[in-house]
């Protein structure tokens, strides 16, 4: 039985409402005895497999991942006959571009690197860094929603996952079906970089999803100066490199787009 807001969930505590959801699984604040608030996370329909293997998905990464400070952290994930739950830490919001100075997006984004190199390291491609999937704790941006990620052995299968994911961060090669790739991350870094600093997709992302898949496989880098005049080439270069087609000619490590980002000359 899914978590009703008002009631006890198993012995965790109290549901006390629901905070939304993405296609992977529906949250919810719970407020707990041994943890203090948290976020309580089931599969969206209980009667298709696929949403519960996105909860067993996400266990196992995050398994893999926790304690990383920019990764969300698992408290504790458990079985309600067949319905698998998370205990999530609580974070507090989505960093809003608006009240993000560019210098500190530059930072964050480079820090989300440091836990790409980690997860990367096992294998695992988040698949979906888009700014809905980045929230904030303590000052700290931190990935979330694993459970449409690629691992070895994935119990989600690669058809459904190729099927996922957000058109307006979908690397060229993940549209063709590839899933595996951890290069599509920094595709997707470099999606994020454009849209904190500009308030735009390199892409777009109104129209159909195949509208915006021909965009980002066909159609050229547009320029950043357009919302940016302040950038300089350091900035349009770095973009062009994580926005390249072919993932071959693309920055091929989390740790050298890392690096990259915190070389940046401030924006006058």
């Amino acid at each position: 039985m899914k978590p009703v807001p008002g009631q006890k969930f198993q012995e965790l505590g109290e549901v006390r409402s629901g905070l939304g959801g993405t296609a992977c699984g529906e949250v919810f604040l719970i407020s707990t005895a041994d943890y203090g608030n948290a976020a309580l996370k089931v599969p969206n329909d209980l009667q298709n497999p696929e949403h519960t293997r996105f909860l067993e998905q996400e266990r196992v990464v995050l398994e893999l991942l926790n304690g990383h400070p920019n990764v969300v952290r698992l408290i504790a994930s458990g079985k309600v006959g067949s319905m698998p739950w998370l205990l999530l830490e609580l974070l507090q919001r989505r960093p809003a571009r608006k009240e993000v100075a560019s210098a500190e997006a530059i930072v964050q984004l480079a820090d989300l690197c440091a836990a790409l190199e980690v997860a990367h390291s096992h294998g695992i491609v988040h698949r979906d860094i888009d700014p809905t999937n980045i929230m904030t704790a303590e000052g700290h941006w931190k990935l979330i929603d694993w459970g449409a990620s690629y691992r070895p052995g994935s119990v989600v299968s690669e058809n459904v996952l190729a099927s996922l994911g957000t058109p307006s961060v979908t690397a060229p090669e993940a549209w063709q079906g590839t899933v595996n790739d951890p290069r599509s991350d920094l595709y997707s870094i470099g999606c994020c970089l454009y849209w904190f600093l500009t308030g735009h997709f390199p892409f777009g992302e109104a129209g159909t999803r195949l509208a915006l898949a021909e965009k980002h496989q066909r159609d050229p880098v547009p320029s950043m100066i357009t919302h940016l005049p302040q950038a300089s080439a350091e900035y349009q270069a770095l973009v062009n490199r994580l926005l390249e087609k072919d993932p071959d000619k693309r920055i091929q490590t989390a740790a050298e787009v890392r690096e990259s980002l915190m070389a940046l000359p401030p924006l006058s």
